[in-house]
């Protein structure tokens, strides 16, 4: 896409920052360039190979739970309405809810933190996944007033494995969750600002044991997740598309 001269100055601006270390939120434009970017053609195959090595485990085993998870997506287009859901914003699109649900199959959670439910398109796929695996509960975060659309997408047979919870997703964390410990599985989905992702980031990291999953939507919409993903408790990470996620150490050393 052609950018105007001031948008070109801004970009130039960022990526300054962006090298000497500090954080940036991109503007609007820049978000759609990079996604503009991407090898569209080429991101099953990405997929497939980065979640088997950033979780360590063969490509086999990855595209049979990619292929559960495309079935979902068959039986669910329906009831998925970007436009009906305005009060909750968009769900999270297809390719990123695959690769979400086959991470989640891999590392079958027992403990699962997602923040920004929304109308549940991304609950829906975690949580179908947790079925499947035949174990795990999701505490899922969600700032909207609009309470009656926040997670509507998930069905009645899942909802005995998930808790909603209304409210900033830090204070939330900081209370109603701040004894929750050993968390398998943690989701960023809420506000796409570096202090706010950071904040998230760094309280997953106090509540996992041992090796765990650290995933986030929209990291193309700043360098939170790139600077993150450079700390020594990050073991392993990729992205694909515009769905980041790693491997990281927490707090408990004899709990691998």
């Amino acid at each position: 896409m052609k950018l105007s001269p001031s948008q070109q100055l801004i970009r130039i601006y960022h990526r300054i920052l962006d090298r000497l270390g500090l954080p940036v939120d991109y503007r609007h434009f820049e978000f759609e360039a990079q996604k503009a970017s991407l090898p569209w053609s080429e991101i099953a195959d990405l997929r497939i190979a980065a979640l088997s090595q950033v979780l360590d485990v063969s490509a086999e085993e990855v595209a049979g739970f990619v292929e559960e998870a495309e079935e979902i997506e068959a039986e669910t287009d329906h009831r998925v309405d970007p436009d009906g859901f305005t009060g909750v914003g968009k769900p999270m699109g297809r390719t990123d809810r695959i690769t979400l649900y086959a991470a989640t199959r891999v590392v079958r959670p027992r403990i699962a933190v997602e923040t920004g439910t929304g109308a549940g398109a991304a609950a829906l796929y975690l949580l179908t996944a947790m079925e499947r695996n035949g174990q795990g509960e999701l505490h899922s975060i969600d700032i909207s007033q609009d309470r009656a659309n926040v997670g509507r997408l998930v069905p009645e047979s899942l909802r005995h494995r998930i808790q909603f919870y209304a409210g900033d997703s830090l204070q939330v964390l900081g209370d109603a969750l701040a004894d929750l410990e050993c968390v398998d599985l943690f989701l960023h989905d809420s506000r796409h600002r570096y202090r706010h992702m950071m904040a998230e980031f760094d309280w997953a990291l106090t509540h996992t044991c041992g090796r765990s999953l650290l995933c986030s939507h929209d990291v193309l919409m700043g360098n939170a997740w790139s600077h993150f993903t450079r700390r020594p408790s990050v073991l392993r990470s990729a992205v694909v598309k515009n769905f980041g996620f790693c491997v990281i150490q927490g707090n408990d050393p004899n709990n691998p």
